[in-house]
């Protein structure tokens, strides 16, 4: 009884929608703007680093509350473990939202900071580093999430540990990943809708807007995908 309340309580917890919430009570829907991603880095595109901090901390906390309670009603450690991969879990594939949040990243690292918490203040400054150089909260992450492993090794740490971060790192790449399939194949279809519009003018009349539209929903998409490419290749070099 105690694993399913701490595991069902942890994910909820995930899948509560920070960003969703702080850009909604400027009126706002997150997901249809930016990158349409429910996470800090969005809110930061989209409206600036005060409602991304809040979005970045409340983030963070519903991993780390979500351990932290595992641990205070005197679960075990695989169930403590297990609470957080749940709580990353309900960030991304929110019930919240119909399963489609955020990559997971910043409640990664909230479920990280009291399992690990002297690996993770040794590589904190690196990446406060890459954040500082890159301006991309999702790189940053991944820079953490894909540091974090080796260090737990060669502190001579247990070894599940270190296959638990390798865990949770997965976890955001795969939302990563998945994401920039999806805008992919969106370029494409909407490529292919433009071209066809081009291609079959009405003859001595004024071109009609609707044919214009797909380019520029296109142009957009693209745009995107391109921009979701550099982090995974960036993510892939890190």
């Amino acid at each position: 009884m105690r694993t399913v309340l701490c595991i069902s309580l942890a994910y909820l917890l995930g899948s509560i929608p920070s960003a969703y919430v702080v850009v909604r009570l400027r009126g706002y829907d997150i997901r249809k703007l930016g990158d349409s991603n429910v996470g800090a880095a969005n809110v930061l595109r989209c409206f600036g680093i005060v409602p991304a901090a809040i979005t970045l901390s409340a983030d963070v906390l519903k991993g780390t509350v979500s351990v932290l309670f595992a641990r205070f009603v005197g679960a075990s450690e695989a169930v403590v473990l297990a609470s957080g991969l749940a709580a990353v879990a309900g960030h991304n594939w929110p019930i919240t939202l119909g399963f489609r949040g955020g990559r997971g990243a910043a409640t990664a690292i909230g479920v990280l900071l009291p399992v690990l918490t002297a690996p993770i203040s040794a590589i904190l400054p690196a990446t406060a580093a890459v954040l500082w150089f890159s301006r991309n909260y999702a790189f940053a992450g991944l820079a953490f999430l894909g540091m974090l492993p080796p260090l737990v090794r060669i502190l001579g740490l247990p070894m599940y540990l270190c296959v638990y971060a390798v865990g949770l790192a997965f976890m955001v790449t795969a939302t990563t990943y998945s994401r920039l399939r999806e805008l992919s194949w969106s370029v494409v279809r909407s490529s292919v809708v433009a071209r066809a519009g081009d291609w079959r003018p009405a003859p001595n009349m004024r071109r009609d807007k609707s044919h214009e539209e797909p380019t520029w929903q296109a142009s957009v998409l693209r745009s995107q995908v391109e921009e979701a490419a550099r982090e995974a290749v960036a993510s892939m070099a890190g």
